[in-house]
């Protein structure tokens, strides 16, 4: 199996003058009075200082929030999408990044014409659209994206037979994301994706075939996650094994992508590195 599942208002003092006892002749009551008018007057015009104070106050904390800096915006979704995708963290001691010249790809693409063909066959199958399903795969940003980043292709210490990448994009409206949530884990998906890929395969190399088969995978609390891995039969050249593991939430859709030349993908190498990046989605998540 190419993945492992896992399972506070102070109080003033009104008080005026005192006459003091024996001050015969002294008359004190009139200038006491006076005095205690203008006490009363200061705190008067004090509580209504304080109270047209305050009501500026409240007007201003009920004034439209400011809005947010679309540059900063922008920046902290990029680096969202740059932290969350797998890198050579996630892996192994020995894997590195695989020289752009021998980098595996897997599997074989056919010409354009036949991608746009199957992408829009894909699209009517999953009640969609070429350019979401286009985006879904990895072939170009996803409708709606805010940021997305793509790793390079890791490969394992013996070389490129067995690999892996991984890409993560947000979403400027988490919404989208359900939507994209429904569509992964309908009862459709499977069977369009294994049309799709027949089509695929046998447009890159003549009489190639494809099984794909559901990989359950654990999801933490607030994500969702879909799994499936496709095994190619090529003529004259041997099996290809493609895994695809979606992870998603909030706004935020991470996919990993292992490979192999034939073999299965260790389940101890994906398991901890899918650990590590579903972990990272459901903190991106909250």
């Amino acid at each position: 199996m190419l993945f492992r599942s896992a399972a506070g208002t102070p109080v003033a003092d009104g008080g005026g003058d005192t006459p003091t006892p024996g001050d015969a002749g002294v008359v004190l009551a009139a200038p006491a009075r006076g005095r205690r008018r203008g006490v009363i007057a200061a705190v008067a015009a004090g509580v209504v200082l304080v109270a047209a104070v305050a009501g500026v106050a409240v007007i201003r904390s009920r004034g439209p929030a400011p809005a947010q800096d679309p540059q900063t915006t922008a920046a902290a979704d990029s680096r969202t999408a740059r932290l969350v995708t797998l890198g050579l963290r996630d892996l192994p001691a020995g894997w590195a990044v695989a020289p752009t010249a021998t980098a595996p790809v897997r599997p074989p693409l056919p010409a354009p014409a036949v991608q746009s063909g199957a992408d829009s066959t894909l699209a009517i199958c999953l009640g969609s659209d070429p350019a979401t399903v286009a985006g879904l795969l990895g072939q170009v940003p996803l409708p709606g994206t805010a940021a997305t980043y793509a790793s390079p292709t890791f490969q394992s210490p013996t070389g490129p037979a067995v690999a892996m990448s991984g890409r993560t994009t947000v979403l400027s409206d988490p919404a989208q994301i359900r939507t994209l949530g429904s569509t992964l884990t309908g009862p459709n998906f499977l069977p369009c994706l294994t049309q799709y890929e027949g089509t695929m395969i046998a447009g890159a190399v003549t009489g190639a075939t494809v099984a794909t088969r559901p990989v359950a995978l654990p999801a933490p609390a607030g994500t969702q996650a879909v799994g499936v891995v496709s095994t190619y039969t090529l003529p004259g050249v041997g099996t290809e094994v493609v895994g695809q593991a979606f992870i998603f939430g909030g706004a935020v859709l991470s996919v990993m992508v292992p490979t192999t030349s034939g073999a299965d993908i260790p389940a101890d190498v994906f398991s901890a590195a899918y650990g590590r990046v579903a972990a990272r989605v459901a903190a991106a998540a909250k």
